[in-house]
């Protein structure tokens, strides 16, 4: 009774039947050698022996070993055959310039309502740097303000009326104007520039009528002999 032979592996063949068949040379040589195999050593073979002529291979049918025959040649061809040399495709792409990606940059923030980024103060950093600001302007003024207060005290008006004129030309924006203008009619006084000292305290009462200096510039010209 013949062995029954398991069938082939569908994961076996199925890249086989892929591969580009083998030369039929080598189809040839593999076939002769299963043959040779399977016969008994070759056509002779070796048939005085009596009994059964070898074992299960010998009496393999002939449609199976030709099957295994290619499955061998195939194999012997694709471990001999060199493997393909890599193809390198080449895809053209246009690369975007620069105002492209500014023009899209652009588009997509008007599409989602983004603000680009500015270097725009927040309001809490503003006024501290406004307050720090006016607290040093307001410090050099007093100063020279108070360099003129000294000079009248040691009866020098010029002096005083020196840091006066400087007060003025330094500070365009003064905080403390009135103050000055009030100590500048003292000054003139002082220094017996009586038309000046008039001329300026009308000036201050018109510019400032309820200045909490008003009194300091009348004390002034109601002293003019």
């Amino acid at each position: 009774m013949s062995e029954t032979i398991p069938p082939l592996d569908p994961g076996v063949l199925g890249p086989l039947r892929e591969a580009e068949p083998a030369p039929a040379a080598v189809r040839a040589r593999a076939r002769q050698r299963l043959l040779s195999a399977v016969g008994g050593g070759g056509p002779g073979g070796d048939r005085g022996s009596g009994g059964p002529r070898g074992s299960g291979l010998l009496r393999m049918p002939r449609g199976v070993a030709f099957v295994l025959g290619a499955v061998v040649g195939v194999g012997l061809y694709a471990a001999l055959a060199p493997a393909p040399a890599p193809r390198v495709v080449y895809v053209d792409r246009a690369v975007p310039s620069v105002e492209a990606a500014t023009v899209a940059t652009a588009a997509v923030a008007q599409a989602t309502g983004a603000r680009p980024a500015t270097s725009d103060v927040p309001p809490a950093t503003a006024a501290t740097a406004t307050a720090s600001t006016r607290g040093s302007q307001l410090s050099a003024e007093r100063i020279l303000l108070d360099e003129a207060r000294a000079a009248l005290a040691q009866g020098d008006p010029t002096r005083a009326i020196d840091r006066l004129e400087r007060h003025r030309r330094t500070f365009q924006a003064p905080l403390l104007a009135e103050e000055r203008d009030a100590m500048w009619v003292q000054a003139l006084v002082k220094a017996d520039r009586y038309d000046e000292a008039r001329a300026r305290a009308s000036a201050f009462r018109k510019r400032s009528p309820d200045s909490l200096f008003s009194s300091v510039v009348d004390s002034a010209i109601d002293s003019i002999p």
